[in-house]
């Protein structure tokens, strides 16, 4: 079955890049080419196929285009080129319009979604500026890739009055001053049923500073005709804080007809379209403009050389691999311009089935083969390829994790890590660890030990040639474990968390259970952890400890997973204070420059317990104190 995408009629005015063509040579139809968003996709995941026209002069056109699927029980493809995955297999997708046909190779995993990634985790903005969100899955089969405009992704926002999440973009808009925390939510489908993947919570806080000043960079640029230039927006705040807001402001150009503003994902790119010159400026909210403007000059300048090659010259690359290519302009002025995107060349590959090239130059190798990759300009049919070999796919990158997924572990217990390969084409190297050039190192976390006072110890840990990390004793300095490996030269490390104090045992009247203890969370703990928390306090050496509302405090202990356990929760006041009654020296991880929060009390207002003399007082659930999870042992 086949379906027909319809546009409004217009006139085209074809525009060359660099100049006008001299010659009367003939334009002719050259190449229909399909290219997609992602492939291969699993099943019930999506792709965006485009179909662009290539003619012998170097330019492209959109026009309209029919769509069809030669395997509707693999996949189906809607009137805009949006492929949904129905079953496991490869199946063409056919693209026609006035000037002929196209096709594209799709393959489809049975892959599952395993979980979701959101960053960034601490984004903090002004009200009205926004941030771009992007949620990662990854799958069954160790590839990743962004789910952002999948239908079925649900963002949500705990505060919704102080920030939302647009559906299709994943880019925030912020209302309010105040905090909130974002998640993503997909209904996805195994083969047995429905299940519900939720990604990790990020913190979004919202301020109150107010944009004073637009500064625009660069101040000014001389352009050859037919080139383009990305300008930067810097806002500088009440607070004198300056951050980049060129997504958020409105861009233009002085002088109409010599610069064009570029439809696009980048914002405030212009393309020179004239001679001439333009000041370019920067408008937020209609309410304030950049005081400088920029200046693009656009000069008629010849072309006099035009390459193109990888960014580092090979001739190969491995499967999977994306490599920027380069496009390099020269003209008579003796310089040269990287003209690679933007829209400024027309990219190509010969064999879209062994490798697929961007719209900005970024080649991807599909299957092992050789393939020709190709630039072309629109000024005198100018155009320059480079061939290249798509090899075998090789490891990029090692990941070094616990097994069980946690990694905080406390004194007198072990941890299990393992080491893997991720493979350029996102297949995963099992075993690395016998490779002869792999290596682990252990360390605690402290750049230059040796410069510690010599009454302070740090933390001892061991790692052993199984892979097992065990927490041999406190010591008297806060610190971490650093589990590193290398392979030739691939590196990784990941932190393991030593909370010492997680093994204060106690007996907890009128009761006869004994509780396990946590001390409080250091702030690289709790951002390590994606703990939500709203305040930080410094103890005696000067180490941050966080602080939380109530509602924080009660999250943290219920979501915490810790030495394999799930059950913690936030501790009765009665059972604070019968921990401060038997444990008279808590040594590191205990502070008491606040009370800590207890379950005890009613509405919104809860007891709070100090642990330097017991005493029990009440606040508001709004307030910020010191939270401690605690666990029965039966």
């Amino acid at each position: 079955m086949s379906s027909k995408t319809r546009f409004i009629p217009f006139i085209l005015i074809l525009l060359t890049l660099f100049g006008c063509n001299d010659h009367d040579d003939p334009i002719i139809f050259t190449e229909l080419q399909v290219t997609a968003t992602e492939n291969p996709i699993p099943v019930g995941f999506q792709t965006k196929l485009t179909a662009t026209s290539f003619y012998s002069d170097g330019s492209t056109h959109f026009t309209d285009t029919t769509w069809e699927s030669l395997d509707e029980a693999i996949a189906t493809v809607d009137s805009n080129g949006l492929v949904t995955a129905l079953t496991q297999g490869s199946v063409t997708i056919q693209a026609t319009n006035s000037d002929g046909s196209g096709k594209f190779l799709l393959t489809v995993s049975d892959a599952t979604i395993t979980s979701i990634r959101l960053n960034p985790l601490f984004a903090e903005v002004p009200v009205g500026h926004n941030i771009n969100y992007d949620a990662q899955g990854y799958f069954s089969d160790d590839t990743n890739h962004s789910i952002n405009n999948h239908p079925d992704l649900i963002w949500v926002s705990e505060q919704p009055e102080v920030a939302i999440i647009n559906k299709e973009t994943g880019r925030s808009d912020t209302l309010t001053e105040g905090s909130t925390t974002i998640t993503a939510v997909l209904n996805a489908k195994d083969e047995l049923a429905q299940i519900e993947v939720r990604s990790n919570s990020v913190q979004l806080t919202v301020n109150s500073h107010v944009l004073q000043t637009i500064m625009i960079t660069p101040e000014r640029v001389t352009w050859p005709l037919g080139l383009t230039q990305p300008f930067i927006a810097m806002g500088v705040f009440s607070d004198g804080d300056t951050r980049d807001i060129t997504d958020d402001v409105t861009w233009s150009s002085e002088v109409e007809g010599i610069l064009m503003l570029m439809d696009g994902e980048v914002n405030g790119v212009f393309k020179g379209i004239a001679v001439g010159s333009s000041n370019v400026s920067a408008t937020y909210n209609e309410t304030l403009t950049s005081d400088i403007t920029s200046l693009f000059v656009v000069e008629k300048r010849k072309l006099t050389n035009f390459t193109v090659d990888s960014a580092s010259g090979a001739e190969s690359q491995p499967l999977g691999k994306e490599v920027q290519f380069k496009a390099e302009a020269e003209f008579n002025d003796g310089n040269s311009y990287n003209v690679s995107g933007y829209k400024q060349v027309h990219w190509q590959s010969d064999d879209t089935s062994i490798a697929t090239v961007t719209i900005s130059g970024l080649v991807k190798g599909i299957k092992k083969g050789f393939v020709t990759i190709k630039a072309t300009t629109a000024y005198d049919n100018v155009a320059a390829e480079k061939k290249i070999e798509i090899t075998s796919a090789v490891i990029e990158t090692i990941v070094i994790q616990p097994i069980d997924g946690n990694n905080i572990i406390s004194v007198g217990n072990t941890q299990q890590f393992e080491a893997y390969g991720q493979y350029t084409d996102g297949t995963r190297a099992e075993y690395i660890e016998l490779e002869p050039e792999f290596t682990w190192h252990v360390s605690t976390g402290v750049e230059n030990p040796n410069g510690l006072p010599n009454n302070v110890s740090l933390p001892e840990v061991t790692f052993d040639d199984s892979e097992l990390l065990t927490y041999v004793s406190v010591g008297s300095y806060p610190g971490g474990a650093i589990i590193s490996a290398t392979l030739g030269d691939l590196t990784a490390d990941t932190p393991a968390l030593l909370l010492p104090l997680a093994n204060v045992i106690l007996v907890t009247p009128p009761s006869s259970s004994s509780m396990e203890f946590i001390g409080v969370l250091t702030k690289p703990e709790a951002e390590a952890l994606n703990i939500k928390y709203s305040g930080v306090v410094y103890d005696n050496a000067r180490t941050e400890h966080v602080s939380m509302t109530y509602n924080e405090a009660v999250e943290y202990c219920e979501q915490l997973l810790y030495n394999g356990n799930n059950d913690w929760q936030l501790p009765s006041s009665s059972e604070l204070q019968a921990l401060r009654m038997q444990v008279a020296d808590f040594g590191l991880g205990w502070v008491y420059e606040k009370s800590y929060w207890s379950t005890t009390g009613k509405d919104n207002e809860h007891d709070i317990v100090s642990l330097v003399d017991s005493t029990i007082t009440t606040d508001n659930d709004e307030s910020l104190y010191y939270a401690s999870c605690a666990r029965t042992i039966q």
